[in-house]
């Protein structure tokens, strides 16, 4: 009896170790969704640079400064809930796993330009989320992640080929309103196919808005296109 309870105040106590060590990482990981706190991720993608803190990673060729004051008309930036983010990422209609590893980056900081820039998406699997000045609602958060997501499954899962296909499908032919240098954000192909991809595959919270392009037709509504997102992952 004495042998049985000291083999079970060691598992109690093994175990009690490995929760512990588990919750106290700056970085946890659900299958292939990485994800860093706020000062695992100034440490990974934040560098300086001639005095001035920069993105580490490039976006289509362009370098962001970072503003390293967090306070906007004594309002002070806050990151964003990361767990609120990753259950609205393990909450898509759509194997994320086939997107292999995607790591998601926090700042409790903005771009020194853009500073009305939420969230930016790399093509080396990752995204980089921004502080808020106001805690964002659950809905907010859901369909923020998503969007991005949206995103990375561009940057994994279309081509030149798929990318024909899905103009055809959606009905962007025209060029010379529907392109990615567009001065409407909502009329970049691009920024439509992550609003599609959250409206299509995301759940209920990340798709609980109308689409960003009120022009178009919903997404949701287009039996073809909801085909396309499916049939990504086959």
């Amino acid at each position: 009896m004495k042998n049985k309870v000291q083999t079970l105040l060691k598992t109690t106590l093994a175990l009690a170790i490995t929760v512990q060590l588990v919750f106290s990482c700056n970085v946890f990981a659900r299958g292939n969704i990485n994800i860093y706190d706020v000062d695992q991720s100034k440490k990974e993608i934040v560098i300086n640079d001639n005095n001035k803190m920069m993105l580490k990673q490039d976006w289509y060729g362009m370098n962001f400064e970072i503003n390293p004051s967090s306070a906007y008309k004594n309002k002070e930036l806050k990151s964003v809930n990361s767990r609120e983010y990753e259950k609205a990422l393990n909450g898509v209609n759509f194997d994320i796993n086939k997107l292999g590893q995607y790591y998601v980056f926090f700042l409790d900081y903005r771009l020194a330009e853009y500073g009305s820039t939420m969230a930016l998406s790399f093509k080396d699997d990752s995204v980089v989320v921004f502080g808020a000045y106001k805690k964002m609602t659950k809905r907010e958060i859901h369909r923020l992640a998503v969007h991005e997501l949206g995103h990375q499954v561009d940057f994994q899962l279309m081509n030149e080929q798929k990318w024909e296909q899905y103009i055809a499908i959606r009905g962007l032919q025209d060029e010379s309103k529907y392109n990615n240098s567009a001065n409407k954000h909502s009329d970049r192909p691009q920024e439509i196919f992550a609003e599609d991809f959250r409206m299509i595959c995301g759940g209920e919270l990340a798709k609980d808005k109308a689409h960003e392009n009120r022009e178009i037709q919903d997404p949701t509504t287009n039996s073809a296109l909801v085909g396309f997102f499916m049939n990504l992952v086959k």
